[in-house]
């Protein structure tokens, strides 16, 4: 699938990762996220590997979206592991 391409669904995908990176600043300050449960982020860390991608397999701003809502995640998990081992 290339750029030019996209379906709707895929573009929806790719819309939704975009307003993530806009605001991921704003994100990474809410201490208020749920709980990241470990399995659920090793699941999405092997479904979106976070490389480098063939643009004719797939689009790579929808790839770099992926990859940075899973950093995100994983973000998130390390901060809430930290503060459990903190209190």
């Amino acid at each position: 699938m290339g750029c030019v391409t996209l379906n709707n669904q895929a573009g929806e995908r790719l819309k939704t990762s975009l307003f993530l990176v806009a605001h991921l600043e704003n994100l990474m300050m809410d201490d208020r996220f749920p709980i990241v449960p470990k399995e659920l982020l090793d699941a999405l860390e092997k479904r979106f590997p976070d490389k480098v991608v063939d643009p004719k397999k797939q689009c790579p701003q929808e790839a770099y979206g992926s990859a940075l809502v899973v950093r995100f995640l994983r973000y998130q998990y390390d901060l809430q592991q930290h503060n459990i081992l903190e209190n």
